[in-house]
C-alpha cells in the first residue's frame, strides 16, 4: 500500500469486474459461487452485530446472490430488503428471494453497478464485501451505512475490516448554506494495525491517514461532479 492506486485497470484497460464479466464468463460464475460460500462463513457474525430493530428498509449493495440478505430478512421479520449487484450476480439469486420464494414478499432484486450509481433508497445500506486493488494488493471489507434524512447525515462503519485497519467509521453530513448551496463534511474515526507487509504500527497509521485523506478528497470531488451534473440536467444553478 504505497500510493493507494489500483493497477488492474492500468494493466488490462478496464475495471476488474467489467473485465471478469466480459472476458471470463466461467470465472464469473466461479467468483459468484465463491462469494456465496464466503457469505455463509461470515453472515452469522454480521447478523449478530447488526441491530435492525428500528430499521424498515435495508439495501445489500454488491450482495452477490443475496445469501446474507436472505439470512437477515429471516432474522428480522419486520424488515424489507433490496439486493443490488451486477446483472450476472443477481441473475440467479438465493431461492428465498426469487418470485414465489419464502421471502419474495419482503425483498426486491435489482441489477446495477454500485460503482456508478446506487439505484435504490433504504434506511440502511450494507456495502457487502468490497474488494479493492490497493497497489497490487487485494483488500476486502464490509461496510454498513445508516441514512438519516431528517438530519442529513450518513453514518458508516466497517463491520469486517481490511487487514491493516483496527477500526474504521465516520459520518457524511450535508449542511445547507443557502437555497442553492450545500456544504458536505466528512469525518473519520479510525486506527491502523500492523501487518506482515507493514509491521510498524506508526507506519501503518501514516499510510492509513494518507489513504483516508486522499480518498476523502476523491469522494468529495465525485459527489460535487455528480451534483453539478444533476443540477445541469434539470436546469438548476450548479
Amino acid at each position: 500500500m504505497r500510493d493507494g492506486r489500483g493497477h488492474f485497470e492500468d494493466r488490462y484497460g478496464e475495471e476488474f469486474f467489467a473485465h471478469l464479466h466480459s472476458r471470463w464468463q466461467e470465472s464469473t460464475e466461479i467468483f459468484n459461487a465463491s462469494q456465496t460460500e464466503l457469505s455463509r462463513l461470515t453472515t452469522a457474525a454480521i447478523a449478530e452485530s447488526l441491530d435492525l430493530s428500528g430499521v424498515k428498509t435495508f439495501a445489500d449493495i454488491g450482495g452477490g446472490r443475496g445469501f446474507t440478505l436472505a439470512e437477515l430478512l429471516e432474522a428480522n421479520p419486520h424488515l424489507h430488503g433490496t439486493l443490488v449487484d451486477l446483472p450476472a450476480a443477481v441473475a440467479h439469486p438465493d431461492p428465498r428471494l426469487r418470485p414465489g420464494g419464502a421471502l419474495a414478499a419482503r425483498s426486491s432484486v435489482v441489477a446495477g453497478d454500485c460503482l456508478r450509481e446506487i439505484p435504490v433508497e433504504a434506511d440502511v445500506y450494507q456495502i457487502a464485501r468490497l474488494v479493492v486493488d490497493v497497489s497490487g494488493q487485494r483488500q476486502s471489507w464490509v461496510t454498513r451505512r445508516d441514512l438519516d434524512r431528517e438530519h442529513r447525515t450518513i453514518a458508516y462503519r466497517q463491520l469486517e475490516n481490511a487487514p491493516m485497519i483496527e477500526f474504521m467509521g465516520g459520518e457524511w453530513r450535508a449542511l445547507p448554506l443557502d437555497e442553492n448551496r450545500t456544504q458536505l463534511v466528512i469525518t473519520h474515526d479510525f486506527a491502523a494495525r500492523p501487518t506482515d507487509a507493514v509491521p510498524s504500527r506508526e507506519e501503518a497509521n501514516r499510510l492509513l491517514r494518507a489513504a483516508v485523506d486522499r480518498n476523502s478528497h476523491a469522494d468529495l470531488d465525485a459527489v460535487r461532479k455528480e451534483a453539478e451534473r444533476r443540477a445541469q440536467s434539470v436546469g438548476a444553478p450548479a
